[in-house]
């Protein structure tokens, strides 16, 4: 008797169904859009669908109302009576071994290592990082999207007397002062009068707000953790201070700047609380 495995096994467990494809979400800003966890989105904290902004046991019973949810959990109860069944036909499999001979019996046990092999292998996935990438003048730059909080038009700005060149001014946003940063001042970049900054980022470090100016706002992408490199060698001054590291993305360059350690330096004083006293 000559037993065969079927090393042909459609695939179809493979397939991953996300809540961003299904529900067709553009929520940029939620942790789990265009990222792997969103397969399992009621399960993560902060999400931006049913149950925004909650953490996962306050958020749980709205998620159970949700249309992705109740077809996740149906197609994971699916997929593991599709396993059971395939583990019986393994099981049978085993049980007529006892009926082979020795050379029949390796030749299984061996066709079943190189299934198995190919079955169980994981390739762990790589950390991604999200990024909002922007231009000041001719140069790209960009920053980790959990520090930015919405992008709005650069209008109305109040400008400050006796203040550093970087702080543009003030602004009004839904009845909270914001202040403007100007990056290109901060990183000493050269200013081009056919690119005047128009667009301003605004931000939250350490629990406070803020806007970055910029030119123009290209992207917001995911890549991966490996793909920064570290900050180039020729950089100096507050460029080199401010930088975290390169990007490359489809041949160019991109500046991953480091808001925390921008936004605590000395020179920022955005922050700082006046004693109305001295």
């Amino acid at each position: 008797m000559k037993t065969e495995l079927n090393n042909d096994e459609p695939q179809k467990f493979s397939k991953v169904t996300h809540c961003w494809e299904f529900k067709k979400c553009e929520q940029i800003l939620c942790p789990v859009y265009l990222n792997e966890m969103g397969t399992i989105c009621y399960y993560i904290a902060g999400t931006l669908g049913e149950g925004a902004g909650q953490s996962i046991n306050s958020k749980i019973e709205g998620c159970r109302k949700c249309d992705f949810y109740q077809y996740s959990e149906k197609h994971s109860l699916e997929f593991r009576e599709e396993m059971l069944k395939h583990l019986k036909k393994l099981e049978d499999e085993l049980q007529s071994l006892l009926k082979v001979s020795p050379e029949e019996k390796a030749a299984i046990f061996k066709r079943r290592a190189e299934y198995l092999s190919k079955r169980i292998s994981y390739k762990e996935p790589e950390e991604k990082v999200k990024i909002v990438t922007f231009c000041l003048g001719s140069e790209k730059y960009c920053i980790r999207t959990h520090y930015a909080l919405e992008i709005i038009n650069a209008t109305d700005i109040n400008k400050l007397p006796c203040a550093p060149r970087h702080f543009v001014g003030v602004i009004n946003l839904r009845g909270n002062i914001l202040t403007i940063v100007d990056l290109k001042e901060v990183l000493d970049i050269e200013r081009n009068s056919e690119n005047s900054s128009e667009i301003i980022v605004v931000i939250e470090v350490d629990g406070e707000t803020a806007g970055i100016l910029v030119d123009k706002v290209e992207d917001i992408l995911d890549i991966g953790a490996k793909q920064i490199a570290p900050p180039l060698t020729t950089l100096r001054g507050k460029q080199e201070e401010f930088t975290e590291g390169e990007i490359l993305i489809e041949g160019q360059p991109f500046t991953l700047l480091d808001l925390e350690k921008m936004m605590r330096d000395k020179t920022m004083k955005i922050f700082e609380v006046v004693n109305p006293n001295l």
